[in-house]
């Protein structure tokens, strides 16, 4: 693996597993939907692990969010009940994803940190279903077969020794357990 920028380091790598993608394409872009698709699913006690949005050329929506497998059954039925009301063109779903989330410090301001994320997934042979950035980490929804060869070529690629990686649980986060 070569980079640009060889001294760039990880403070650690966090997984989510047993998680489903729930795609909501084409929807009206306007305000509120967002409000709407996830208020139905908070109001059933389900937590969203991820969401990603964007409106494409026709102006339309396109949201990607990730779910407990568990809760799955339940969310779709929670999104499916609004389909109409958001103006949804389609609904699909897929098991057995997990979350990767490379974390800081500070990635947000060092050029590449993204670029690496992506080639080392790629060099795992994984498709990224979904990215998510904030100031300090990357996230990518891959295929959860695929999590540990993605996790030792980003351990690789940002130098993270194995007791930098953890499994976010009860610990770091609150799970909806629906």
């Amino acid at each position: 693996m070569a980079f640009v920028n060889d001294s760039l380091r990880a403070g650690g790598i966090v997984m989510s597993l047993h998680l489903a993608k729930i795609a909501i394409m084409s929807v009206a872009d306007r305000p509120g939907v967002a409000g709407v698709v996830l208020g139905v699913l908070a109001d059933r006690g389900i937590n969203v692990h991820c969401v990603v949005e964007t409106t494409d050329q026709s102006n339309r929506s396109h949201f990607v969010i990730c779910v407990e497998e568990a809760c799955l059954d339940k969310a779709l039925a929670a999104v499916s009940g609004v389909q109409d009301k958001i103006e949804a063109e389609r609904i699909s779903h897929r098991p057995g994803v997990a979350l990767v989330s490379v974390f800081g410090p500070h990635f947000r301001d060092i050029p590449g940190s993204a670029s690496r994320t992506c080639r080392a997934i790629s060099e795992a042979n994984s498709n990224i279903l979904a990215i998510s950035t904030s100031f300090s980490s990357i996230t990518c929804m891959i295929d959860g077969a695929d999590l540990d060869r993605v996790v030792l070529s980003l351990r690789q690629a940002f130098d993270v020794p194995e007791s930098a990686v953890c499994v976010a649980a009860d610990g770091l986060s609150r799970r909806s357990r629906c």
